[in-house]
């Protein structure tokens, strides 16, 4: 029997095969991190968007609950007329006639 010379470093097959072994593992766990990362990513995305969503729905709000309180004023305004109209005795009708021509007459 012929004695097998004992291989050191990067010839030694054990050397390589765990060399390998090692790589692949740190390989997978850069993938592992890569791969969380990416998921990280389009979760901020998707909450960008959604702040983006949640910004012009507030300035959609602000906007009508602006246009309700012009609404609300007007309504005020009117109902404030019509019971000035009916409560003192104001008719329109009577106004028609003091400004007809044929009383200027």
């Amino acid at each position: 029997m012929r004695p097998v010379p004992f291989r050191t470093g990067d010839d030694n097959p054990f050397f390589q095969e765990r060399e390998l072994q090692l790589t692949t593992a740190d390989l997978n766990l850069a993938r592992a991190e890569s791969n969380q990362h990416q998921r990280s990513v389009r979760e901020l995305q998707e909450q960008i968007q959604n702040d983006d969503r949640v910004e012009r729905l507030e300035s959609s709000l602000k906007h009508t609950e602006s246009r309700a309180d012009e609404l609300a004023i007007r309504l005020s305004k009117l109902k404030q007329a019509s019971f000035t109209n009916r409560f003192v005795g104001y008719r329109p009708q009577q106004a028609i006639r003091i400004i007809s021509p044929s009383d200027l007459n």
